[in-house]
């Protein structure tokens, strides 16, 4: 059977191996994708994540908006430091990587664009 027929647009595996990669956690698990402690290895593919996928701002593939949610949520702290402080002067090394403020605003734009709000960032059924 090919991939297209399992996978809608293609992008729902890839999704949830960029979460898994971005969070150490297993987005389809019964664990909630609740803040946790990060591997250098996560930072660094939230990072380029997020760098890649705002910069294509309208263009960003909808069906990725969930993911980069559960990812955002997941990594809490950061993604509040760099909407809150744009000066970054609150952020401490140990706190995870340093976000760009503007690549921050722009996922968050492109999740709200999404029509049905990511509710399982905070909940499993």
């Amino acid at each position: 059977m090919p991939v297209m027929a399992v996978d809608g647009d293609g992008r729902n595996g890839f999704g949830d191996a960029l979460a898994a990669a971005a969070t150490g956690v297993d987005p389809n698990g019964s664990r909630p994708m609740s803040p946790n402690v990060h591997t250098d290895a996560n930072n660094r593919v939230f990072t380029n994540a997020l760098g890649a996928l705002s910069g294509q701002r309208d263009d960003m593939p909808a069906s990725l908006r969930d993911d980069m949610a559960k990812i955002m949520v997941n990594h809490g702290h950061e993604t509040y430091v760099a909407m809150s402080d744009p000066s970054g002067n609150s952020r401490h090394p140990a706190d995870g990587p340093n976000l760009s403020r503007v690549q921050v605003l722009e996922m968050t734009k492109q999740i709200s664009r999404s029509q049905d709000p990511p509710t399982t960032c905070f909940t499993r059924a």
